[in-house]
């Protein structure tokens, strides 16, 4: 069932991975060398290996002497046993490792696959099927301190996401922070950013925004591929494929740190001197 899943959610490229591993798991000579690579690798010690059940190799577990493994093929099977009950052991917590490793850097890269920056603010885009512009925001406000869903206040900033998005081939439909108070009933009027900038620019598709759905169906502003990422104003969460979020308080350019930094040394180059001529 979790090979299943891995498979419909991340595709070919996971499902060969897994069959791999699941290949080198059923394949004792080749695991057994492998598991001794990881020991060896790891500089565990003999006696620890003794409680995994792997030992050198030399000597068998049990009531066998050196001669008897050298001389008897049964203490031989004993001590295959022994390597292979330890060898399962060792692979089985080395795949569940890396499944779980594997699963949680999907998650994280899933999560936030696509971020940017323009004139000191920080952008990202996530991608969250069918998410509510109100549960967008939430998720914005909850889990990423000093950002909110994006305000595109200026031609450049609607430019540089147009071309971020185009660039790295991303399509469907995103929420911006854009909306209108729950009781207007004009698509036109009323628009607001949820950071309380001035709704002065505008990037609309033709014939947008139009209540397509009735009068107040539409009260909530995303930019869509298929607009050539200009504005619509939309109600349909199956259209939606996520939302783009933006840093509330402008990121330093790396030139104002640099000025910020001579000023300051400047000041307490001024204070010594002070300080010394008392």
């Amino acid at each position: 069932m979790i090979l299943d899943s891995f498979y419909i959610w991340n595709g070919d490229r996971f499902y060969i991975i897994i069959n791999y591993l699941q290949f080198l798991y059923l394949w004792p000579c080749l695991r057994s060398k492998l598991v001794r690579i990881l020991l060896n690798f790891l500089k565990v010690k003999p006696s620890d290996r003794a409680k995994l059940g792997v030992n050198q190799g030399r000597k068998a577990t049990g009531p066998y002497t050196d001669f008897d493994y050298m001389e008897n093929p049964v203490a031989q099977r004993a001590n295959s046993i022994s390597i292979s009950s330890g060898v399962e052991t060792i692979m089985r917590k080395s795949i569940l490792f890396l499944l779980s490793f594997i699963l949680v850097a999907g998650i994280a890269f899933n999560a936030q696959a696509l971020n940017w920056s323009y004139k000191g603010h920080d952008y990202f885009l996530i991608e969250r099927q069918g998410v509510s512009w109100d549960d967008a925001l939430q998720d914005v406000e909850d889990n990423y301190e000093g950002y909110s869903l994006a305000a595109i206040t200026t031609p450049g900033e609607q430019a540089r996401i147009k071309s971020v998005l185009t660039d790295n081939k991303i399509s469907g439909e995103y929420w911006l922070g854009g909306f209108q108070p729950k009781d207007e009933v004009n698509p036109g009027d009323n628009w607001n950013w949820v950071t309380g900038e001035k709704f002065g620019y505008e990037s609309w598709e033709k014939n947008e925004p139009n209540d397509y759905y009735g009068p107040g169906s539409e009260q909530h502003l995303a930019m869509w591929g298929r607009f050539g990422w200009d504005w619509n104003d939309e109600g349909n969460l199956r259209n939606i494929n996520g939302y783009i979020a933006e840093s509330v308080h402008p990121t330093p350019e790396p030139s104002t740190v640099v000025l910020l930094g001579v000023g300051m040394v400047g000041l307490a180059g001024v204070g010594r001197r002070k300080l010394f001529k008392n």
